[in-house]
This record gives structure tokens, sequence and C-alpha cells, in this order.
């Protein structure tokens, strides 16, 4: 292998800042209005995520640009104790890591001016995926008590904008036949519905570094 195609890999493998950025500023007091009401393009995300002992909401890197995977594998890795993410292959481990272990949120909201006309068509929602496509997630009681936590502080929220800006709330899960069913509507209440009747008690308490700017219980 020659040395511009060693390069060449050795960058495709490297992440760079794409995931090594502070999340402190990007979950001081994030509002789903001002979310919405401030997106330019179609470049424009943030991420809930809810553990055993925190929520963390906010936007992915440079204020909603940067894709899910670094904002999820920043996050866990603060969790853990914080560190730099080198490759790839690290980042969408600690990816994997974090849906696997806690319930996730990918919120996006997208403007897209149409060529023709020159009207904006904007498009939005906040998404649970509440399976591992093998088996529904079980939601430990810890996990849901600070969701509820989180539906206190967003539910009405997240309804207003739902109303004023093209906003819907989505949970993906499998029906009894293994098919992925999906529920969407204008507000938290039904994923708060199926994370009822999926709870389970664990008694094993996950070690996570509690980020400044979280929820706690």
């Amino acid at each position: 292998m020659n040395d511009d195609i060693e390069n060449y890999y050795a960058k495709a493998l490297t992440v760079g800042d794409r995931a090594n950025f502070d999340l402190k500023p990007l979950i001081q007091d994030f509002s789903f209005y001002d979310f919405c009401r401030n997106a330019k393009g179609s470049d424009n995300g943030a991420f809930l995520v809810i553990t055993n002992k925190q929520y963390i909401i906010g936007y992915n890197a440079e204020f909603g640009q940067g894709a899910h995977v670094y904002a999820f594998a920043r996050c866990m890795q603060d969790i853990k104790g914080g560190g730099y993410i080198s490759t790839m292959r690290e980042a969408f481990a600690l990816d994997n890591e974090l849906q696997r272990k806690y319930l996730a949120g990918k919120i996006v909201y997208e403007v897209k001016r149409n060529d023709d006309s020159h009207l904006a068509n904007t498009d939005g929602y906040i998404k649970f995926t509440l399976t591992d496509y093998v088996q529904n997630k079980d939601i430990p009681m810890e996990q849901y008590e600070l969701f509820q936590k989180f539906y206190r502080e967003y539910s009405d929220e997240i309804k207003y904008v739902a109303k004023k800006f093209n906003f819907v709330v989505v949970y993906e899960y499998l029906d009894e036949a293994g098919n992925i069913k999906k529920d969407e509507s204008q507000s938290l209440d039904n994923v708060m519905s199926y994370m009822k009747e999926h709870l389970v008690n664990k008694e094993d308490t996950l070690d996570e570094v509690l980020l400044q700017g979280s929820r706690v219980k």
C-alpha cells in the first residue's frame, strides 16, 4: 500500500474535532421553540439522552450542524469520564453503547427551499427508537422516572411547536410479528404510555458522571 492510500484511510478513520467538542454550552437551557425558530437549513440537529441518573438535551456540535452519531458518542464518552475520541470505529462503538444502555432521542428540524416557488418547506421531529431490531427495549424504572421529568419540563413546549412548526413526536417498536412499527403524534403522551407498559426493575445502577447542564433526579 503506497503512502497516498495509507493517508487516505488514516483520514477516513479519524474523527478529528467532529466528536471532540465541549458539550457544556450546547446543553444549557435548550428550547424546542428556539431550535425550530432559528433553523436555517437542513443541517439542524439536537439530541436527548436519558440515563439512570440524568437527562441531557442539547444541540449537536456547532449548535446543530454536526452529525447525531458524534453528539451521542461525545455524550457517552463524557458520561464515562471524558477523553479524546480518536477514530470512527470508536465513535460508532460509543454511539452503539449509548443506544444499548440508555434512552435516546434524535431531534431534527429542517428548512428546505423550493427552487420553483422559493417557499420554505419545514419538517421536524423527535424520534425514539425503542427496539434494537431484534426485540423491543425494556425500560428501566430509573430512566422512566427521568423521562417523566423531561415530560413535565418540555411537554407543553413540544405541543406548541408541533402546531406552529410542523413538528412531531415519533417512536419505533416491533409488533408481535417482528415488524417495525412507527407511532407519530404531536405530543409526548403516546411514547410515555408505551414506555410505561415496558418497565423493568434493575438492581444494577450504572456508574456515570453527572454532566454540568444536565437535569438530574
